[in-house]
């Protein structure tokens, strides 16, 4: 979806955010519809992409599904 649609749908769904993503770099870019604490800088590059999507699913697909820290929380280091 375009950064249009992106905001459609973030203020239909709550305010819940959307994002896109780069395949090797991860997340890139959050953007919501009327979030106080939550600012993102629109780059022009951002503005004509159609690749936002509910960031559940940037998350879940750069995450390979999970939503867990990268490292353990309790691993005790050396």
């Amino acid at each position: 979806m375009n950064v249009k649609e992106a905001l459609e749908w973030s203020r239909a769904n709550g305010g819940r955010h959307v994002s896109r993503a780069h395949p090797k770099h991860g997340t890139v870019g959050w953007i919501a519809w009327e979030d106080e604490k939550f600012v993102y800088r629109l780059q022009f590059e951002d503005l004509i992409a159609d690749d936002w999507e509910p960031s559940a699913e940037t998350i879940a697909r750069v995450t390979n599904g999970r939503w867990s820290a990268i490292e353990p929380i309790n691993e005790k280091k050396p």
